[in-house]
């Protein structure tokens, strides 16, 4: 009797350690897939930001992949959306990633980012008519025009 009670302890603490090791398994693909999708929208964002230059911040537009990204274990369909400020003049720019999760529910994943028309490389340039704009009114060239 004392052997039945045993093994049947034993076999409720092995079928326990089975479920938590798949819950285990669907956490860490569910947590992979989590991982690709951020990794696919933060290329795109750093595509978009890599088109400022000369004429390239105006070919920054809304748009899709025409084909779904192939993941390790699933299907991602990415597009961002653009919206143009004026004032100052810049682009927020959304990137959405969209997949099946492992248990058949859908998933999405949204990161924002905002694109400025000036390039980054000529960021200085802004900087120097900041502090003459300044100097040329009267003010401090730390605390920016009036």
């Amino acid at each position: 009797l004392e052997v039945l009670v045993a093994v049947l302890i034993l076999s409720i603490g092995v079928l326990a350690l089975g479920r938590f090791q798949g819950t285990a398994l669907m956490d860490a693909a569910a947590a992979r897939n989590r991982d690709q999708a951020l990794s696919l929208a933060r290329g795109q964002l750093a595509i978009l930001q890599g088109y400022v230059g000369e004429n390239g911040y105006e070919a920054i537009e809304t748009g899709a992949d025409a084909d779904p990204v192939v993941g390790a274990s699933t299907h991602f369909s990415r597009h961002w959306e653009v919206v143009r400020h004026d004032d100052p003049p810049y682009k927020t720019v959304t990137v959405v990633v969209v997949w099946t999760g492992m248990r058949g529910e859908p998933r999405e994943l949204r990161l924002q980012g905002h694109i400025g028309q000036r390039s980054p490389v000529r960021s200085g340039e802004l900087l120097d008519q900041w502090q003459l704009a300044a100097t040329a009114v009267g003010g401090d060239p730390e605390e920016g025009p009036e």
